[in-house]
């Protein structure tokens, strides 16, 4: 006998998220977004502070030759965070929103380093690597994508249970 019901999604089978897909159903029509507060509340970087990633980023570029200029690694996270300011600054003046994509901070400093693609690169993957979830209901794990969702449109990851 073939099982003909559609298989459920990761975040279908999350207990801490029993009743979500109800709500989404009986919600108003056409419901296209569920967002969730992202950092403190589903996941925590391995740092004291966010900007402390940026002294590893600076750490590792320093290691692969990919700096302009000698700087130190909180030397470094000096110069991504006026980057940062800098990117927002710039938008701001242009009529868009001050929030900015990673590419255009590190369009910032083409003058630190020598790749600032490579660099984008290294810096979004250290940030996945010090990603946690926070512990709910007792679960925790690494940070990853659970599905995507029939309409081509992802599902970030809520929590994850058992092993990574």
């Amino acid at each position: 006998m073939e099982n003909t019901q559609p298989a459920r999604m990761l975040w279908q089978q999350d207990e801490s998220l029993r009743g979500l897909e109800q709500r989404l159903a009986d919600g108003p029509a056409g419901t296209r977004v569920v967002s969730f507060d992202f950092f403190d509340t589903l996941f925590s970087r391995l740092c004291a502070e966010p900007s402390d990633l940026f002294i590893e980023v600076g750490r590792r570029l320093k290691q692969q030759n990919q700096l302009l200029v000698p700087l130190s690694p909180p030397e470094f996270r000096a110069a991504r965070i006026a980057a940062d300011e800098q990117a927002r600054a710039k938008a701001s003046r242009a009529g868009r929103s001050s929030e900015v994509k990673l590419a255009d901070i590190y369009a910032e400093l083409k003058m630190v380093v020598r790749s600032p693609a490579d660099a984008c690169k290294l810096e979004f993957e250290l940030e996945r690597l010090f990603l946690l979830s926070q512990p709910r209901h007792g679960h925790a794990g690494r940070a990853r994508p659970l599905a995507r969702v029939p309409n081509g449109h992802s599902v970030g990851h809520l929590f994850h249970r058992g092993p990574s």
